[in-house]
């Protein structure tokens, strides 16, 4: 894998996050400052998140950081006019039931603290940012989001776990 304005100390490779990070034609022990991991829930097997996080943490260098970004597809209605009948809550109905039967926790982001935490990462931190979806008040919104609402796409579930010694 290359990309045009890779920079020289970079490399990049495809890898099944549900095997170990143990490769060592891949991986190193203590090698890394930061590992970014994001919205990979999808692919990773609820099984797997324990080890992934314990995986990435024995990569850590000392005080090195892991950061995760994933999402969770909560739609709610501060308006109360989202019904439980409705197409968006049938279709999550129906996404987390999917991604369920494929061994898959649409819901880890909600989780995360807690793994982090269990892993012996120490400093952890949670952001959770609620994006507007449907009919809302401009005023309301930074006027980035409602024009290219990717920049806070990484925020939506952030956790932060720091290594120490």
């Amino acid at each position: 894998m290359l990309v045009t304005d890779q920079p020289d100390n970079l490399s990049l490779c495809g890898y099944n996050l549900n095997d170990r990070l143990n490769d060592p034609e891949v991986f190193q022990a203590k090698a890394y400052d930061l590992i970014h991991s994001r919205c990979v829930s999808s692919g990773i097997k609820s099984s797997r998140w324990a080890s992934y996080i314990s995986d990435m943490r024995l990569l850590l260098r000392p005080e090195g950081w892991v950061h995760i970004v994933e999402y969770y597809l909560n739609i709610q209605s501060s308006s109360g006019r989202l019904t439980h009948q409705s197409a968006i809550r049938r279709w999550w109905n129906d996404y987390a039931h999917a991604m369920s039967r494929m061994n898959r926790d649409p819901r880890v982001g909600t989780r995360l603290q807690h793994l982090l935490t269990e892993a012996r990462l120490e400093d952890v931190r949670v952001e959770t940012v609620q994006l507007p979806v449907g009919d809302w008040d401009p005023g309301r919104c930074d006027p980035i989001s409602l024009n290219d609402p990717c920049p806070r796409v990484p925020s939506i579930l952030t956790e932060q776990g720091h290594e120490t010694q």
